[in-house]
């Protein structure tokens, strides 16, 4: 990971070399000699060998880090803030799809209904032919009004077809987000939620303390900052402890072997301001994401006013919806009455009915929308 290679930079590090190497020429020191007394007054040139002309050489050798200037601790920094960013990112994805599949959930739901609504009018239509035909047969009414009720019926039967239709359609999205293949069968269930009793402002504040978009746009600023001081720390003077040990084949050296230990230093005197630039970029980003971080916070409180106004929308058009399908319902009955009393027309019968399934529909698309409206809530008060 991230986090533990900027960790492993803490720790000594051991490298091993090796290499065979063979000269053109055996390495030579020339040098001369002057005979002593009592021998006659003499210069000798002599040439010794110093190395081989093929030879192995070894070297091992840890180095551990004493100064860096801060350079690894702010990297150790910047990579737990990623962390913290990732970890921000995935609980984001994970209330996002928790969503997705609940509104797919909701599809099917509200699609159920929307069938069950369909069959009603199927139903309904069918019972006002048979009561039309029976008037016919006994020469009550013309055969327009049966030709009539057979055209509503063969309709309402077309809708049902479209809505079983639409109902398998949401049940295989609602499968395919699941895994499972778009063929099986859902044993549908309705639920509720409560009502959050939090007003607007209370919401607003959950959702700034709760939202893992803020808390991973917050991490990445860390991060860079602390990148940008990590680079910073270039400038700084490198001190490291360096331990080696070094063989190299050489029959005319007494050791051939040679260990050591030290103290070395490297610092970056001028580099034409190269740290410098990228410190300087690397906070320009993390300026560049703190201002993405406060409209994130402004478009999250936009969020939830929105879904906040969506709940009270939605649960003022329940109330609506209900009284008007009561009043569509008891229409559709005095319509129906009405016409097998001889007191109204065939057309105030499927007119009644077209409203009735209308009510109906509105009933339900408020119901769940007012569902929706409660997941888009919670999704965007960050309680999902």
């Amino acid at each position: 990971s991230t986090l533990g290679a900027a960790q492993a930079r803490r720790w000594p590090t051991a490298s091993l070399e090796a290499g065979y190497t063979r000269l053109n020429e055996t390495p030579t020191s020339v040098g001369s000699v002057t005979l002593p007394a009592p021998l006659p007054p003499s210069t000798l040139d002599i040439a010794l060998p110093v190395q081989q002309p093929s030879y192995y050489a070894y070297k091992a050798e840890v180095r551990l880090p004493l100064y860096t200037g801060g350079r690894i601790e702010r990297g150790i920094e910047a990579a737990t803030s990623l962390r913290g960013a990732a970890v921000g990112d995935e609980l984001r994805a994970a209330m996002d799809l928790r969503l997705v599949v609940a509104q797919a959930y909701v599809a099917c739901l509200h699609a159920a209904r929307l069938v069950s609504v369909a069959q009603s009018s199927v139903d309904s239509l069918s019972a006002f032919e048979q009561d039309v035909t029976h008037l016919f047969d006994k020469g009550l009414v013309a055969r327009n009004d049966v030709l009539a009720a057979r055209v509503a019926g063969a309709d309402a039967q077309l809708r049902r077809i479209v809505a079983g239709h639409a109902l398998n359609l949401a049940q295989a999205a609602y499968n395919r987000l699941l895994g499972r293949d778009f063929e099986q069968l859902l044993d549908l269930q309705e639920f509720s939620l409560q009502v959050s009793p939090a007003d607007l402002a209370t919401l607003t504040a959950h959702a700034e303390s709760l939202r893992p978009e803020l808390a991973m746009l917050a991490e990445q600023g860390t991060a860079l900052r602390a990148q940008a001081s990590a680079v910073r720390a270039g400038l700084a003077p490198q001190v490291a402890v360096v331990a080696s040990y070094t063989r190299q084949q050489n029959r005319y050296q007494a050791h051939e072997g040679i260990a050591g230990v030290g103290i070395g230093l490297s610092w970056a005197l001028f580099d034409g301001g190269l740290l410098r630039h990228e410190s300087s970029a690397l906070a320009a980003r993390a300026a560049a994401v703190d201002a993405q971080r406060a409209e994130a916070r402004s478009l999250i409180a936009l969020q939830v006013r929105q879904a906040w106004l969506g709940t009270q929308d939605a649960a003022q058009r329940i109330v609506v919806a209900h009284a008007a399908l009561d009043n569509a319902e008891e229409n559709l009955r005095l319509a129906r009455d009405r016409y097998s009393h001889g007191m109204a027309i065939y057309t105030e019968v499927l007119q009644a009915e077209t409203l009735r399934n209308a009510s109906q529909t509105q009933d339900h698309a408020a119901t769940y929308d007012a569902l929706l409206a409660q997941l888009q809530l919670r999704r965007a008060a960050g309680t999902l």
